[in-house]
């Protein structure tokens, strides 16, 4: 296990799925993620929106057969992972992914965390911010619930600093408008943005200092 990282974890779906048009030092990066995670004793915050679109993203991996310990639980816990998602009893608690023997661990945040963001008068700006992000940026929706989650997160006060990981160039562009936007001190919480193979670097040395 590796302990002692202060970071909480938002993985955009491209940081999961190996397609072929990624960089093959990306799609590399993502498989070493994809044993390294598990071990790895943080958090990694989702929502049933963001589960439900990473259903139709599994059934297009090329390789079913050379999944990564973590893709294989996701395709095959999908199921079980839409229904905890589903159910508010499951919601703003932190639960073990699978065995006992794996550190990494999931907070679901809400069935929608855009929708979240929409029906709180809290969170209304933030809402606002998202929408406009979307529309600059020609985003997916599945996008916008990642950066919703990391609106989210960050409106939370806490010590720790947030690592959402991506490929995708759009939602690093959208990143940066929101470090831009924390001037306003509407977010609390640090959001940093790396690729996959910067997350996986840092892991790696992490592993070799402990």
């Amino acid at each position: 296990m590796y302990s002692n990282l202060t970071f909480d974890l938002i993985l955009d779906h491209s940081a999961l799925i190996p397609y072929s048009r990624k960089p093959v030092e990306e799609k590399q990066a993502i498989n070493i993620l994809g044993e390294i995670l598990p071990k790895v004793d943080v958090v990694w915050y989702t929502t049933r929106d963001y589960f439900k679109s990473l259903s139709g993203k599994l059934r297009e991996l090329e390789s079913p057969s050379a999944l990564s310990a973590l893709q294989r639980v996701l395709a095959s816990r999908l199921h079980l992972l839409l229904s905890q998602a589903s159910s508010r009893k499951h919601h703003c608690k932190i639960i073990p992914l699978e065995r006992k023997d794996w550190s990494l661990k999931l907070h679901i945040i809400a069935k929608s965390a855009f929708k979240h963001l929409r029906e709180k008068q809290a969170y209304s700006e933030l809402y606002e911010k998202v929408v406009n992000l979307k529309s600059r940026y020609n985003l997916w929706d599945d996008d916008v619930e990642v950066l919703a989650i990391a609106f989210w997160l960050a409106y939370q006060s806490n010590p720790k600093s947030i690592i959402l990981t991506t490929t995708d160039t759009g939602m690093f562009r959208a990143i940066d408008e929101i470090r831009q936007y924390n001037k306003l001190n509407l977010l609390r919480r640090e959001i940093r943005i790396l690729k996959p193979s910067e997350l996986a670097t840092m892991l790696i040395e992490f592993l070799k200092r402990e």
